[in-house]
C-alpha cells in the first residue's frame, strides 16, 4: 500500500481560502501571512497550525479561522493573539523555544480550561476581567490598573502583578461582593486582584508564596533566623515539606548550622558567648541586653543545644515582628525562584 502523505497548506502574504471538507494536516503560518481576507475552515485532518519564525501571530485578524486543534510554535519568541472564539476546539499549545506569550485579544477574559498550554506565558489585557487558567500549571500577567479574576484552575499557577512587594497588599473584599469560595482578594498598586486556585504570585522583587499554610510560615521564620536574609523559594518548599512529615524542627535547624549561609551570617561563634552575640544581631536586629545575655548563657550551660535556642528566638514576637508580613502564613514572600 502506499503511503499517504500529509495534506501541509503554506499561507500566504495575500487572502487565502481553506474550504470545508478540504483535508489539512498542518497549516504552515509565518509571520504575516494571517489577514483579514482569509477564510480558513479546518474540518478534516490533523489540524495543527505551525509557527515558522518569531513573531506575532494574531489569530483574530481573519475573516474565518476554524477548525484547530493544536498549535505549535517557532524556535523564536512567539506572540499569539487570540480569542475564545479562535480557540474554539484547541486543546494544545505548545510555542516551543523562546519567551512566548498567549496574549488575550479582547474584554471579557478568557476560559483556558479545555486547553493544554505549554511553553508560554498568559498575558491579560486592561480590559479583561475573568481568566481561568489551563488544567496545568499556568503562568499567568494580570493587565494592571484593573479589577482582575485569575482562577488558576489545577497545577501550581503563578500570577504577575508588574509590582512589587511594598506594593503588594491582602485586601478585604468590598461588602456587596459575592466571591467564588476559596478567593482571596489583593491589591497590587491600585490593581484589585481576586484569585482562586493561584498558588505563586511573581512581583518585580520576589516571589509571594500563598499555599504553604501554618509550617510554611513557620520554615520562613527558622530560614530567616539561621541565614538573616530573605529565605529562596526551593529552601522554603524542602523544609516545609520536612515539617509536614514531622521532622523535629531542632533536627533541621542544625542542619540549617552547618551550611555555609549560617556561616556568612554568624561568623565564627566557638564560644557560648559569641554564639548568643551573633544569635541578637542576626534574629533580633540588636545587640543582646544583659539580662537577655546572661539567660541565654546559663540555658547553654546547663545543656541546651544551640539550634534548640535558635528555634526559640525564631519563633519570639520580637522575631516575628521583623520577619513582618514577609512571613505571614499564606503570604510568604521569598526572594527568588527555587522549585516552581
Amino acid at each position: 500500500m502506499a503511503d499517504i502523505l500529509p495534506f501541509i497548506v503554506t499561507l500566504t502574504a495575500g487572502n487565502d481560502v481553506v474550504p470545508q471538507g478540504m483535508p489539512v494536516d498542518t497549516l504552515v503560518v509565518a509571520p504575516g501571512t494571517l489577514n483579514a481576507g482569509d477564510d480558513i475552515q479546518m474540518t478534516i485532518g490533523g489540524r495543527t497550525m505551525q509557527l515558522t519564525a518569531a513573531g506575532t501571530y494574531d489569530l483574530t485578524a481573519p475573516r474565518n479561522l476554524s477548525g484547530l486543534q493544536t498549535i505549535q510554535g517557532s524556535t523564536g519568541d512567539d506572540a499569539l493573539v487570540v480569542s475564545q472564539e479562535r480557540l474554539a476546539g484547541v486543546t494544545h499549545i505548545d510555542l516551543g523555544g523562546g519567551l512566548n506569550v498567549v496574549q488575550i485579544a479582547g474584554a471579557g477574559g478568557m476560559d483556558f480550561s479545555a486547553l493544554t498550554i505549554e511553553n508560554a506565558t498568559i498575558r491579560g489585557r486592561a480590559s479583561v476581567d475573568n481568566i481561568i487558567g489551563t488544567q496545568g500549571s499556568d503562568r499567568i500577567v494580570t493587565a494592571g490598573g484593573t479589577s482582575d479574576f485569575v482562577d488558576g484552575n489545577a497545577g501550581r499557577d503563578t500570577v504577575i502583578p508588574d509590582v512589587f512587594f511594598s506594593q503588594f497588599n491582602a485586601a478585604a473584599p468590598n461588602p456587596a461582593e459575592l466571591l467564588v469560595a476559596g478567593t482571596r482578594v489583593f491589591d497590587a498598586n491600585g490593581e484589585r486582584l481576586y484569585l482562586r486556585n493561584v498558588e505563586r504570585v511573581e512581583l518585580r522583587d520576589g516571589i509571594v508564596l500563598l499555599d504553604q499554610g501554618a509550617n510554611g510560615a513557620e520554615a520562613y521564620r527558622m530560614v530567616h533566623a539561621a541565614f538573616g536574609t530573605t529565605p529562596l523559594e526551593g529552601t522554603i518548599l524542602s523544609l516545609r515539606e520536612s515539617l509536614d512529615n514531622g521532622v523535629p524542627r531542632e533536627a533541621l535547624m542544625s542542619a540549617l548550622m552547618q551550611s555555609l549561609p549560617f556561616e556568612r551570617a554568624y561568623g565564627n561563634v566557638q564560644s557560648d558567648a559569641a554564639f548568643v552575640d551573633a544569635l541578637y544581631r542576626v534574629v533580633l536586629h540588636r545587640a543582646a541586653d544583659d539580662g537577655g545575655r546572661a539567660v541565654q548563657l546559663d540555658a547553654l550551660a546547663h545543656g541546651m543545644s544551640r539550634a534548640s535556642m535558635l528555634v526559640a528566638f525564631a519563633d519570639t514576637a520580637e522575631h516575628v515582628a521583623v520577619v513582618g508580613r514577609a512571613g505571614t502564613d499564606g503570604q510568604l514572600f521569598v526572594a527568588e525562584v527555587g522549585i516552581a
